[in-house]
């Protein structure tokens, strides 16, 4: 591919992802559709593509993509796991344990042996299959000889913790100040800003909260905007989000952080308030898809300073889904 048609293809990708995470399903499955015609033999565009239409109920259109994702690249996890995904949804079971059991072997390859076996549990729901059992067993037991039963066991409890477990006690609690000469606010829900990347955590506090509340914060915001100030309407827009969340109204947190991607859909940190506001509330598939998209479109903006962001916040959401590790590489 020339250097030309690369650029041509990294933009078309770029469309795609950012009219996904505005809600626009059709300009980003024709974004997709554009980066597979420049690029036919790489498989991203079908596997996102896969991932719009699967979303928005297509399932066999989602599967013919998926399916195209494969056959282009037969070891490419993201695909697998789409796959996956879409064949169960449509019932086919069989299928879907296949493609896990696909997975399974390129995370026992790259040594990731809790994954896989994490893995081979998810393909176990779906059948039961003797060989498939045996083959976790036998993980089981080569984690326990080269960690020590001790660790083996942290390491397949983490593995092998339901992927849709609300992690309010998962995530800890870091205290931080709202912004620069703001009182410290402690969180009466247990929701706070963290200090390596921006976005919220999840903690257990039920302290009561101190400084500006979110109504007052929004006042502010409103004053900003009749002014014409977009930077003091940026920086009060997210405080307001996060004041809400830590009065527990998560509704008003996401009218607030959707606000300010009306104005810059690019925000990267009013995304990650998203993503924190969807584990709230238990909207975890919302918030990977959404972590999945901006490690994307930091990939192809070359920005690793939001990848490490992106990582910070996968890590501690979501130490266990594969899908999220290519964000810590």
């Amino acid at each position: 591919m020339t250097d030309d048609l690369y650029e041509r293809y990294k933009e078309a990708l770029r469309v795609g992802h950012v009219a996904v995470l505005r809600g626009a399903p059709q300009d980003a499955m024709a974004a997709y559709r554009a980066a597979a015609a420049i690029a036919p033999s790489r498989a991203l565009p079908h596997t996102s593509l896969g991932g719009v239409l699967l979303r928005l109920g297509h399932l066999e259109e989602a599967l013919v993509e998926y399916a195209a994702a494969v056959a282009r690249a037969p070891h490419d996890e993201g695909a697998l796991l789409g796959q996956a995904e879409a064949l169960t949804t449509a019932g086919q079971r069989v299928d879907a344990a296949l493609a896990l059991d696909h997975v399974a072997e390129i995370q026992e390859a790259a040594g990731r042996l809790p994954e896989a076996a994490d893995t081979l549990r998810r393909a176990l729901n779906l059948e039961d299959s003797p060989e498939r059992a045996r083959r976790q067993r036998g993980l089981q037991r080569e984690i326990r000889l080269s960690v020590g039963d001790q660790a083996a066991e942290q390491l397949l409890a983490r593995a092998l913790r339901l992927r849709d477990e609300p992690i309010d006690n998962a995530l800890g609690s870091v205290r931080s100040a709202t912004a620069a000469g703001q009182p410290e606010v402690t969180p009466a829900v247990g929701v706070m800003e963290g200090p390596l990347d921006g976005s919220l955590v999840i903690g257990t506090g039920g302290e009561t909260q101190h400084g500006p509340t979110g109504a007052e914060l929004l006042v502010a915001a409103e004053a900003a905007d009749l002014a014409g100030d977009s930077g003091t309407l940026r920086s009060l827009l997210l405080q307001t989000a996060r004041a809400y969340a830590h009065e527990g109204r998560l509704e008003a947190g996401l009218d607030a952080a959707h606000r300010l991607l009306m104005c810059d859909p690019s925000d990267v940190d009013a995304h990650l308030v998203l993503v924190e506001l969807y584990v709230a509330r238990d909207w975890n598939s919302l918030a990977t898809e959404k972590l999945i998209l901006l490690g994307r479109l930091a990939e192809l903006n070359n920005d690793q300073e939001t990848r490490q962001r992106l990582c910070a916040v996968a890590s501690r959401a979501f130490p266990n889904d594969e899908r999220l590790g290519a964000l810590c590489a």
